[in-house]
């Protein structure tokens, strides 16, 4: 058996397997519907920009405050939400709830006469390990009270009420414990977590940590796993790098992460995951005129990165073009790496996900003229690590048709 059958005998049908799994699924959800809120604080990285040359443009930095700002707390919703979802459970609003309720809870607020005292950082990409803790501990919650449901499917009650019913139980529950831990044991679980993610943070931190990540996701696209598979895992770490650096840059120290969110935009995938961009102009302009036809068509989408064409259509499975796509990652992460250590460009500090832009707009709005100017660099060697193996897939397609044209004749 070849590696690659016993890979997509054995391995392939294991990774689906877990990207299938109802929680794998509902944190996925739950990451992407927040993903709107990334774009609208992209919106104000834009602005601020202009900003900068237009001194007169008010500040509309509580715009970005109170989106990405706030996925933290959005994230504690949405994850007990999907996660029931996922469980065909109908209390899912219910629990999307309880999430909101224990979160703020979980944040140790300090009672002020009046009130509260929170603090706002935690609301954001601080709170996501919370908020996906929380959600995990509200389902488990739920799913083991069906078994305690004080209103049978059979009551003559209606269904409103039976979800009252129903849902009474586990709120206490885990309302009680979370008061429990919270005030009476005093556990901090902010602080626990921060102390769990320091050494994934500190693995992100370094050069193998981030290739890891990078390459993960690449190899399993080119074995046709879509990389948005492993977003519930990733994001977290790289929201949470990503606010490090921006506290970092705003108190004017020394930036603590170069793998990041937004890295990936200003210096690796360019023309979505796997470098495509050289290959779809190969495509435009080959002599074959099966993958000219292609080319034609792959270009548009490539061009605002959106790589799935490419990658299903030609990619994905063919031995000669996955090669190219492993290369161009590892290349242009392990440059653009170095380039950040020695202080020639910088990793992000905002939040940036207008990932759809044509470079080397990204990289500009990222990190500026230097970090466009890499970029451009970095596609042209993409370009010659892509050409050998394009000829190579190009002289067999050219083959096929040179035969398909003599049995015609």
């Amino acid at each position: 058996m070849s590696k690659y059958s016993y890979f997509n005998d054995k391995a392939v049908p294991a990774i689906q397997k877990v990207a299938s799994n109802s929680y794998v699924v509902g944190v996925q959800k739950a990451v992407l519907k927040v993903v709107p809120m990334i774009l609208v604080s992209s919106i104000i990285t834009l602005y601020n920009i202009v900003k900068t040359y237009v001194s007169w443009l008010p500040a509309l930095d509580p715009i970005s405050n109170y989106s990405f700002g706030l996925i933290g707390i959005m994230t504690a919703f949405l994850i007990p939400y999907y996660l029931l979802e996922e469980k065909h459970d109908s209390r899912k609003i219910v629990g999307g709830m309880t999430g909101l309720a224990v979160f703020m809870l979980a944040m140790n607020p300090k009672i002020l006469e009046g009130g509260n005292l929170y603090n706002f950082s935690n609301f954001g990409a601080a709170g996501m390990f919370v908020a996906i803790l929380c959600g995990l501990f509200i389902v488990m919650i739920f799913r083991l009270s069906n078994r305690l449901n004080l209103a049978s499917e059979d009551s003559p009650l209606p269904d409103f009420c039976k979800e009252w019913f129903n849902s009474i139980i586990p709120i206490f529950v885990i309302l009680l414990i979370s008061t429990i831990v919270v005030y009476n044991f005093e556990f901090d679980l902010f602080n626990f977590i921060v102390l769990l993610c320091n050494p994934i943070l500190g693995i992100v931190d370094t050069y193998w940590g981030g290739l890891l990540i990078v390459c993960l996701q690449t190899v399993v696209y080119t074995f046709g796993i879509s990389c948005w598979v492993f977003n519930g895992a990733i994001w977290p770490i790289t929201t949470a790098a990503l606010a490090a650096n921006a506290a970092a840059f705003a108190a004017g120290t020394s930036l603590p992460y170069v793998y990041s969110y937004g890295f990936d935009y200003a210096y690796i995938i360019f023309g979505g995951m796997g470098v495509t961009l050289p290959l779809a102009v190969y495509f435009l302009r080959s002599k074959s005129k099966r993958l000219k036809l292609l080319g034609k068509v792959y270009i548009g989408p490539t061009l605002l990165n959106i790589n799935e064409p490419i990658m299903y259509g030609n990619v994905v499975w063919n031995p000669i073009l996955m090669i190219p796509s492993w290369l161009c990652t590892i290349a242009n992460y392990s440059i653009a790496y170095l380039l950040v250590r020695i202080g020639l460009i910088m990793p992000p500090i905002s939040s940036f996900g207008l990932w759809f832009l044509p470079y080397p707009l990204p990289s500009l709005l990222i990190g500026g003229i230097s970090a466009a100017i890499v970029c451009c660099l970095l596609i042209a060697l993409d370009f010659v690590i892509w050409r050998p193996f394009f000829k190579a897939y190009e002289k067999s397609i050219l083959k096929e048709e040179a035969e398909a044209a003599a049995a015609e004749a």
